[in-house]
């Protein structure tokens, strides 16, 4: 789903209490001083009451009052009226147009919220190797366990260990000339464990024990409402960024490097699903600068063939008008720049975008790059509670393998325009299960609402790119580069608006030349499944 919201921020029930306790203890200290002023016995009577029924109130460990506050407060520009998602009704229909970009001169903006200085560390992690091989395959079991059970179907049991794994990246290295490595993390309750497998069949295994779950869900949950607020600035949003890097990233830095591993496959357990992993960063880079990735489920799950989309044809459909969700304006441009300039394909829009016409479609044509612009949102729950909106209906997550993607197979399903909600398990193996559960090889699909325009612009990109480059992954992570870079944006001389004649929206014209640099506009894209 694309709309421009503010964000409330979250707060937790610890943080409720502590702020309750900060105010109760500070009516204390008024309280007190304003008896000494009664020279009365009731003046004594009231301090022991209030001693009684306030004192005992404690500050809880791990906050203080400033962070309690912080998460009070709302981030939105004076001139407009925040919105939180989670409080849209699917019946209200946001303006259209809401420019979500930051202010026309940031500089002389006040960014930030308080927050305690905590020195981004790198904490030396300990090795352990003795029961590597059955921790993999353990994790494999286990989540392979738990994707059966969220999608309700039978998977097939793990039958590859890590030297199995090794070979597998090796053939792959080949057929591809990318350079693959296999990351799992898995938050625990005392530590974060990482094992990284390479292509040469070396396996490191780590515990980074300054991350135990709490520390990493807050640090995780600083930065996802941090990149969604496109007005928050580098101060604010990369230093969760960079902490988040050093846990999962820095200690396999130098393997990386010397391997010229130049793709990495995250494979990743509850609590980091929905991790903008794009977003994280060394210092002085992005991670998206540096490597292709694509979350995977598990890699016993994963479609290790590889197939070039170079002569592939694109369905692309979607909708510009909703009837209880907010307008997309910008869908017809990027549907006709993606199957009538860019690619070879066919355009199904609003009353045309049916699953009916869909697999009618693909009966007639194996398309093997479907591309549905449409709202759609991955929610806390049973499967139905997810859908996919189409023109005359809402097509529940459990009902895309009525869709056939798999006869004849889809190599890349892409959703330009979904919501995942962040912090719930069934959401998260939802989202990183959408290959699997859609029957189709690879996916991209977005972590937060995404600004219309936005949208247009990487995904023209993804696909112009797509024509390049040797895997999905490597031409999604250019496309991001060139937005982050300021390379890729709307121009009042576009190339694509031009062969297909047709003006801009005045809600597209509105971007025109706007800056779409902040991780808010290309972050929330991610590969999911087959990089390749």
């Amino acid at each position: 789903m694309r709309i421009r919201s503010d964000l409330w921020r979250p707060i937790s029930i610890v943080k409720r209490l502590n702020l309750l306790a900060s105010l109760g203890h500070t009516l204390l200290v008024f309280g007190l001083l304003f008896m000494t002023s009664i020279p009365s016995p009731l003046s004594v009577w009231l301090t022991v009451l209030l001693t009684v029924v306030v004192g005992p109130l404690p500050i809880l460990p791990g906050s203080a009052t400033p962070m309690a506050l912080r998460h009070l407060r709302r981030i939105a520009p004076q001139n407009e009226t925040p919105v939180s998602p989670a409080s849209i009704p699917a019946a209200a229909k946001a303006p259209p147009g809401t420019k979500p970009v930051p202010a026309a001169n940031p500089a002389a903006k006040q960014y930030g919220r308080p927050r305690p200085s905590r020195p981004v560390t790198a904490p030396p992690p300990t090795t352990r190797g003795t029961n590597t091989p059955e921790a993999i395959q353990d994790i494999e079991l286990e989540w392979t366990g738990q994707y059966a059970e969220q999608l309700s179907r039978i998977l097939p049991n793990p039958t590859l260990g890590p030297a199995d794994i090794a070979r597998k990246l090796a053939e792959l290295k080949q057929k591809t000339g990318q350079t693959p490595a296999l990351l799992y993390a898995a938050s625990r309750p005392d530590h974060l464990e990482t094992i990284l497998v390479t292509p040469s069949g070396k396996i490191r295994h780590q515990h980074i024990t300054a991350a135990d779950a709490e520390t990493l869900t807050d640090t995780l949950q600083n930065l996802r409402i941090e990149v969604i607020d496109p007005t928050s600035s580098p101060q604010v949003y990369l230093p969760p960024a960079q902490q988040l890097y050093q846990w999962l990233i820095a200690p396999f830095a130098a393997e990386l490097e010397a391997q010229g591993i130049d793709t990495l496959l995250l494979c990743v357990g509850p609590g980091l699903r929905t991790v903008p992993f794009a977003a994280l960063h060394d210092g002085q880079q992005y991670l998206i600068e540096k490597y292709n990735f694509s979350l995977i489920p598990a890699f016993n799950l994963l479609a290790t063939s590889y197939r070039p989309l170079r002569s592939a044809q694109v369905l692309a459909m979607g909708a510009s008008e909703f009837a209880q969700l907010n307008d997309l304006p910008a869908v017809p441009l990027e549907l006709g720049a993606i199957a009538q300039v860019l690619w070879p394909g066919k355009v199904l829009l609003n009353q045309a975008f049916t699953p009916n016409a869909l697999v009618s479609e693909r009966q007639r044509q194996p398309f093997a790059i479907v591309h549905l612009a449409t709202h759609a949102e991955f929610q806390p729950g049973t499967l139905d509670r997810s859908y996919i909106q189409f023109w005359d209906q809402r097509l529940g997550l459990n009902q895309i393998p009525a869709l056939s993607f798999d006869h004849p197979p889809v190599q890349l399903l892409v959703l330009s325009a979904c919501r995942t909600a962040f912090g719930d398990r069934q959401v998260e193996l939802g989202f990183a299960g959408l290959a699997v559960e859609a029957g189709v090889e690879s996916a991209i699909a977005s972590l937060w609402y995404v600004s219309d325009v936005a949208t247009l612009v990487l995904m023209r990109q993804f696909y112009q790119d797509l024509k390049q480059t040797p895997i999905k992954a490597e031409a999604l992570r250019q496309a991001q580069v060139a937005m982050l870079k300021g390379q890729a944006k709307l121009t009042r001389d576009d190339s694509v608006k031009q062969q297909l004649q047709v003006p801009f929206p005045p809600e597209v014209a509105a971007f025109e030349n706007e800056p779409l640099t902040h991780p808010y506009y290309w972050a929330a894209f991610t590969v999911i499944g087959s990089p390749w």
